[in-house]
């Protein structure tokens, strides 16, 4: 039997310590280690996710898995590439900001982020009431 190449998860300590990091709750926390699961350098900017599937991995509500979502795009992990579209059945496509993609350096925004300030969500992404 052939062996399957295994990959890891790579959280360096720049991440780990980085305020916005300290700041995630428990289930955004989650949610990037499970996107770090699905990268791939060739991948990143196409990297999907969606709320149902989300909802299983790290074991939450669909109401924290969205807060989830939102917490890691507002404190700069993620970024929203393209938005999701239901008549081609596409999901959003993220990328993570601590990685290289298409060939870019990373922009390591989480590193500008400031509590109480959210420049790095997209402008798609809107924040519900019940997320405030």
């Amino acid at each position: 039997m052939a062996k399957r190449k295994e990959y890891f998860v790579r959280l360096t300590e720049t991440v780990l310590k980085s305020p916005a990091y300290r700041d995630l709750k428990p289930s955004a926390r989650a949610l990037l280690i499970e996107f770090m699961l699905i990268y791939r350098p060739s991948r990143n900017g196409r990297l999907t996710i969606g709320t149902a599937t989300a909802q299983a991995l790290i074991n939450a509500s669909e109401k924290v898995t969205d807060r989830a979502f939102y917490e890691l795009s507002e404190h700069g992990f993620i970024k929203l590439i393209k938005h999701h579209s239901w008549t081609t059945k596409k999901g959003r496509e993220w990328a993570i900001t601590s990685e290289k993609a298409n060939e870019h350096e990373p922009t390591n925004d989480f590193l500008r982020w400031t509590k109480g300030e959210n420049e790095n969500v997209h402008p798609e992404l809107f924040r519900p009431k019940w997320l405030r």
